[in-house]
């Protein structure tokens, strides 16, 4: 499984859509605060992953301290690095283009932490 990891937030949706376009994944999974959720560009990220038989999945973050918030991401990371069963090596590449500084700043650091391939595609 190749996952592409983003960080999101509201009018993300070009960048979002730039890095779908450039990195090879088969799943999607974008990382924000709450107020991403239910926000008109992750109902068009949805439709768009759903035309071509596809969830997004979405992972959300409390707006902790900033080595929490690290710590939450790097955790994130590590989980979907895990083997889940024979002949299955996950890859994870990052993208970290969206959401607010602060999250991308977070998870970029999280990504050297764990060691994951990192993008800002803009």
């Amino acid at each position: 499984m190749r996952y592409l990891i983003s960080t999101f937030g509201q009018g993300d949706y070009d960048r979002i859509l730039q890095a779908m376009k450039i990195l090879p994944y088969e799943k999607l999974v974008l990382i924000g605060h709450e107020d991403a959720v239910g926000c008109e560009d992750l109902r068009r990220i949805s439709r768009l992953e759903e035309a071509s038989g596809h969830e997004v999945e979405t992972e959300l973050l409390d707006g902790g301290e900033f080595m929490g918030v690290v710590d939450s991401i790097a955790d994130l990371l590590s989980a979907r690095m895990k083997r889940r069963g024979p002949g299955d090596t996950p890859a994870v590449v990052l993208n970290i283009s969206g959401g607010t500084k602060l999250l991308g700043d977070a998870a970029l650091l999280a990504a050297f932490r764990v060691g994951v391939e990192q993008y800002h595609v803009d």
